[in-house]
């Protein structure tokens, strides 16, 4: 049986909160995700398009379409 040794990020698979291994998936998905999910989250509580712009230092069309994906 082979011991449950975990990753750079966490110390145990078996406990691991992340959807998918980072193994598969590389640190700069996990990122760019986790700011996905933020900014859709700022922008459906009423926060605008240009103030998320300027927070996230990210282009207008980086927002909308990140908007339009969820």
């Amino acid at each position: 049986m082979k011991k449950d040794t975990g990753c750079n990020l966490y110390p145990s698979c078996l406990n691991c909160p992340l959807p998918e291994c980072v193994e598969v998936i590389s640190h700069n998905q996990i990122e760019k995700r986790t700011r996905d999910k933020e900014i859709k989250e700022r922008f459906y509580k009423g926060e605008n398009i240009e103030d998320l712009m300027k927070f996230f230092n990210v282009s207008k069309r980086t927002i909308t379409r990140t908007i339009k994906i969820g």
